[in-house]
Formats: structure tokens, C-alpha cells, sequence
């Protein structure tokens, strides 16, 4: 089962993240902050990360930062309200970059491509 960290600060959105991607087949945890994503990281080895980067006091590219230099592996899924953070050099360390929308299917098909694609370059 792949394991996915989703890094949202809002508890609504944690909570219906946590139950679409447990419906598609994947292991989550949650961290409302970068320091809690950071903890579960070094703690657990994550397939996949969804990050928010407009925490309520930090800012998800440090956690993105954080994640890589403890698993380089791990993929990452920018998921913000803000779609001007797409032109910041910083954001394409991410492997896919999701505008937030009431419609997960955006979401779930990334998360999917990419464990997909992920799975097939460890065979």
C-alpha cells in the first residue's frame, strides 16, 4: 500500500483528503504544519506528498525542502489555491503542481500517475 502525507493547515480539507485518497487504496497521514510533516517524515517513509503552500504560519516549500533532503524519492504534489506560485523556481523541485478545487478528481489522478508512474521505475 503507498503511503501518502498530505500538509494542509485546514482541518475540513485534512479530513476530506484523508478519506478520498483511503477510498483510492493509500495509507495517510496528516500534519497541519511544516514541523509536524517534518516529524511524521523522519518517523515514516512516504511514497507521496500533497503540501499547501500557504500554511497558517509557515510556508509549504520548507517542508517540501525538509521532505527531499530526508527521502529524495518521495514524491511531491503542490496542492494551493494559488496558481501565480507555478512561476516561483522553488516550486519545481514538486512533481505536479494542483490548483485546489471542490472536485478531487484533479488530485486523485496526480496522486495516481505519479505512484503509477513511480512503481514502474522500481520494478
Amino acid at each position: 500500500m503507498k503511503k501518502i502525507l498530505i500538509i494542509e493547515d485546514e482541518a475540513p480539507q485534512r479530513a476530506l483528503y484523508n478519506t478520498v485518497l483511503s477510498d483510492e487504496g493509500f495509507e495517510i497521514a496528516t500534519a497541519a504544519s511544516c514541523s509536524e510533516a517534518i516529524q511524521l517524515t523522519e518517523n515514516g517513509n512516504y511514497d507521496l506528498a500533497v503540501v499547501d503552500l500557504k500554511l497558517e504560519l509557515e510556508n509549504g516549500l520548507d517542508a517540501i525542502k525538509k521532505i527531499l533532503s530526508i527521502n529524495k524519492k518521495t514524491k511531491i504534489v503542490i496542492h494551493t489555491s494559488y496558481a501565480e506560485y507555478k512561476q516561483d523556481l522553488q516550486t519545481w523541485s514538486a512533481d505536479a503542481y494542483v490548483i485546489k478545487s471542490s472536485d478531487t478528481a484533479e488530485l486523485i489522478n496526480t496522486i495516481h500517475n505519479l505512484l503509477d508512474e513511480h512503481s514502474e521505475l522500481n520494478k
